[in-house]
């Protein structure tokens, strides 16, 4: 046999399969005797030659006589062969999974072997791994032969699930366990294969081999899949839940799993299957909503109370549900009513859920005990504390507004109970206005506002309106107070004007605060009666005041717009009070972006009109500097709306100033009044003209504007950077401001989404320039990077998440630098936006982030708004992950958020002492 062994895989291949000189049993029979050696060494070597060659050959090039005979032979050495076991599993593995034909004569001596006879959990991994894909083919292919086994079988897929540690295999056998439960019949055993899974579940210790792509949170869900894949599991489930959920010993994300657990139980199982288990359950709910570790209920936990709810009415059994609303009440009553102890806003939170899912005359309830608690609450007769009182007003007058809102969603059900709380309600909060006067007032007209949007009022309610006006048309302009104190007028006025026309009468205007009663006549106006009824008052006023008028009452001038959009002859008569004073006025506050509002709200034809009108004004100007600067401080921002080529082609081409000329030539770009499909060089000796031009084509014909950002790039890699680089990058993807908002502006964009759109086409090609880039030249054009993360920012879409995790590396490499101060301010701005939209924020990221921000924050030459921006940042890495926080940076973080104690600005002295006191919490733990 000599000749045999010297012969290599190689060699045994061409002969069996090539040259067709001998089949694989005379091969077998070949090397037979070494195989069964007495040295260990020769058949080790032996086995694994017989495998490899095995390996060697074509799919399906054994009968299956020789498979059978080869399976048999592989078990049969499995005793004998410790160092050669893993050879043999090859072997076994391969012709399983290979085979066309596997005999079933030979199912029987391989199953008991690998399943029954030997301890899976002592393998490798790898090769657990393989045990289980040879029982996962005798579970999907030999189902005849697995229902033969009887009790066997499922106990042996215990005995290989429960040995398994390793993220991957646990995620393997739960799904090999959801093929099962769908394909076998299980009532049987249903117990034991619940029991298996709850091993996992809450996964509460250490995952060996943890995979990155298998987390803790993805073998929880596929957990729960388990549980709720069969009928028989349903009491199960609800048993565990209410176990579990009063489980002092499981911390909160673990609640929070079991919580997931009864949404999806409720989801799936019958009614009747939660009865007896409605009692803890409920009494878990509660202890998890109080607990003082969590600052906010879960939403998994709020969704947990709706399912429970949404389940007790399905059994149509009124006690059940008054049981839980009752169980509510009674319990959560002092947790509402003790402020103190910091709770309440949980508390309501759980009686929110209720009040929006549970009967009619239940929710009343509820929603009685609520007004009752939160009126004592503002009136401030539960606190203990002089100095929590007003603090603890504050917060319930937040949480009255919060609930009186939240009335308008069962209107039809609960609106009588808020109808006849209301009286109580305004009174606890003129109780409060001795303690908070200004959240008072908020609370007041909130309050007001929504009742008035919402019902009809009472004459004693209008009479009550009408005095709370009148008391403070005479104080003096509060912004915050008064925008919530003219929002009140504005649904006074649209259930009746007469109150408000009768203060007007019975109050001498001279005697008013002149900016509120400018804001006054505005708020009133909303359909074509009011104008008409204030016109000719609001006209005389905006000829007296407009020049010396409060941003705040222009911004209520300019909100007639979205009231009287319906209305054709009112916004063009409310447009042109305003833009007739506007003309004549040299001196005035800034009205553009009023006047931009406004002409928007015209109807396509009136627009054009009116952009007719603004176009002569432009023309007839001579040119003059100072007079085109004050169009444009007053309509450049509307004319950006016009349509008309010739107007938008003829003012691109005049010789404006350069801020006024590039807005026009965006405008006529981008309503490709002016073809653009390539940048000449002219285009560079004003590198604005070529970020307006590539700008204009980004949004409108995505594809050209793409290869004329490539353009762009090359051009500004080749080139000395300017001073105004990172300004241009932030105006390429600004779509915020007035002038460059598409919206505002009426311009064209390539599709609905044109915002995702833009943002997947930019990100690859500006990542693969910034990777290629040199040191020197990525200085060039790193200022995209925030302005890119920026506009990211602005697209509320989670699954754009991933542009995020793509463009960390460039974050990286900004930041993972020797000199701190050399890094752009702007990259720093970004780092808290990263921190909350980026999903693969591993340790290795933040260990950079955070040195580069520790290093940052040191800089003595640095702003003072970098040094905040680099604090800001270290609490939101804290706070995104504080169980994952960098251990070994802690003490640095410390160190230097310490130093800065002693800053001489003292929002940097308040900054730093919330990163210390946070990152100290690492520290202890």
């Amino acid at each position: 046999m000599g000749e045999e062994a010297e012969r290599s895989v190689a060699d045994w291949h061409k002969m069996i399969v090539i040259d067709r000189l001998m089949t694989f049993s005379q091969y077998l029979r070949a090397r037979r005797d070494d195989a069964v050696s007495e040295s260990l060494e020769v058949r080790d070597k032996a086995l694994n030659e017989i495998v490899d060659v095995l390996k060697s050959l074509p799919p399906s090039f054994l009968t299956g006589e020789e498979v059978g005979l080869l399976l048999t032979f592989f078990v049969s050495q499995m005793d004998s062969n410790i160092l050669s076991g893993e050879t043999l599993i090859d072997g076994i593995y391969h012709l399983v999974m290979n085979s066309k034909e596997v005999p079933p004569d030979s199912y029987n001596a391989l199953f008991v072997k690998m399943f029954q006879d030997s301890n899976v959990s002592e393998w490798s991994t790898d090769y657990r791994m393989k045990h289980y894909e040879i029982f996962r083919w005798f579970v999907q292919n030999q189902k005849e032969y697995m229902i033969s086994l009887g009790g066997s079988f499922y106990t042996a897929f215990q005995n290989i699930f429960l040995g398994e540690s390793s993220a991957n295999g646990i995620m393997f056998m739960l799904n090999l366990f959801l093929f099962i439960v769908k394909n076998y019949e299980i009532q049987a055993v249903a117990d034991n294969l619940f029991d298996m899974v709850l091993v996992y579940y809450p996964e509460k210790n250490p995952v060996q081999n943890r995979n990155p792509e298998v987390s803790r949170k993805l073998i929880v869900a596929k957990c729960i899949s388990c549980f709720v894949s069969s009928p028989y599991f349903d009491k199960m489930c609800f048993a565990v839940v209410a176990d579990s959920i009063i489980n002092d010993e499981f911390n909160d994300e673990e609640i929070d799993d079991i919580c997931q657990l009864l949404v999806v139980a409720c989801q799936k199982f019958a009614a009747n299957a939660i009865v007896e288990y409605i009692e803890p359950i409920m009494r878990g709910i509660r202890m998890a909503a109080v607990k003082p570790t969590t600052n906010d209920v879960s939403g998994t936990l709020i969704k947990a109370l709706k399912g429970v709810i949404e389940k007790s009415r399905e059994l149509h059994d009124p006690n059940t549900e008054v049981f839980i609303g009752q169980s509510l009440i009674e319990n959560m009553e002092p947790f509402v009513l003790q402020a103190e102890m910091g709770i309440t806003k949980k508390a309501l939170e759980l009686f929110k859920c209720a009040y929006l899912n549970t009967s009619d005359h239940l929710s009343c309830s509820i929603l009685s005990h609520v007004f009752a608690w939160l009126t004592t609450l503002v009136q401030g007769d539960t606190v203990n504390v002089a100095a929590n009182k007003n603090e603890i007003m504050e917060e319930s007058l937040d949480y009255m507004i919060e609930w009186v809102e939240l009335v308008a969603q069962r209107k039809e059900e609960t609106g009588h109970v808020l109808q006849d709380f209301l009286t109580n309600i305004l009174d606890s909060i003129d109780v409060s206005r001795e303690y908070v006067p200004r959240q008072a007032m908020i609370a007041k007209y909130k309050i007001l506002k929504k009742y008035l949007d919402e019902f009809e009022p009472s004459e004693s309610l209008i009479s009550k309106c009408k005095k709370t006006v009148a008391a403070e048309i005479f104080s003096p302009l509060v912004e915050d107070e008064d925008e919530s104190y003219f929002d009140f007028i504005t649904s006074l006025a649209k259930r009746t004007i007469e109150p408000l026309a009768a203060i007007l009468v019975e109050h001498k205007l001279t005697t008013w605060n002149k900016d509120k009663m400018l804001a006054y006549h505005f708020s009133i106006i909303h359909n074509r009666h009011s104008w008409e009824f204030l016109k000719i008052a609001i006209k005389n006023l905006l000829d007296l005041h407009l020049v010396e008028m409060h941003s705040f009452t222009i911004k209520r001038y300019e909100m007639i717009a979205s009231r009287c959009s319906n209305d054709e002859m009112v916004m063009w008569e409310v447009l042109s009070a305003f833009d007739r004073v506007v003309q004549k006025a040299h001196q005035h506050p800034p009205v553009a972006e009023t006047m931009q509002t406004l002409t928007l709200g015209l109807t396509k034809e009136k627009r054009a009109e009116f952009m007719t009108i603004l176009y002569e004004r432009y023309y007839a100007s001579e040119l003059s500097f100072r007079s085109i600067d004050e169009l444009d401080r007053k309509y450049t921002l509307s004319l950006l709306q016009s349509e008309n080529i010739e107007e938008v082609k003829s003012l691109a081409e005049l010789p404006f100033p350069p801020k006024v000329h590039r807005k026009f030539l965006f405008a006529a770009i981008n309503r490709r009044f002016i073809e653009v499909n390539d940048l000449a060089d002219e285009d560079f000796e004003d590198l604005w003209t070529a970020f307006i031009k590539v700008k204009a084509k980004l949004i409108t014909q995505t594809p050209t504007g793409l290869y004329l950002f490539g353009k762009l790039m090359d051009y500004i890699i080749e080139t000395p950077i300017t001073d105004e680089i990172d300004e241009q990058y932030k105006f390429l993807l600004d779509f915020v401001q007035p002038e460059n908002n598409p919206y505002k502006c009426n311009y064209e964009v390539s599709t609905v989404f044109w915002k995702q759109k833009l943002l997947y086409l930019l990100v690859p090609p500006y990542k693969e320039i910034f990777e290629s880039a040199s040191d020197m030249d990525l200085k060039k054009i790193v200022g995209l990077l925030p302005a890119l993360i920026d506009f990211a920012n602005t697209i509320e879409n989670a699954e754009l998440k991933d542009q995020f995790d793509a463009l960390l590396p460039l974050l990286l490499r900004i930041l993972d630098v020797s000199d701190p101060s050399t890094i752009n301010k702007n990259i720093l701005h970004a780092i808290p936006i990263f921190v909350k939209n980026a999903q693969q924020f591993d340790a290795h990221s933040k260990r950079i982030m955070v040195n580069a921000l520790c290093e940052v924050a040191t800089v003595p030459e640095v702003s003072m708004a970098t040094t905040l921006d680099a604090l800001s940042s270290l609490i939101n890495i804290y706070n995104a992950d504080r169980e994952n926080v960098p251990l070994e940076l802690v003490p640095k973080v410390i160190r230097i958020s310490t130093a800065l104690l002693s800053h001489h600005k003292r929002l940097v002295r308040l900054k730093s002492a919330e990163v210390v006191n946070l990152w100290s919490l690492s520290k202890s733990d």
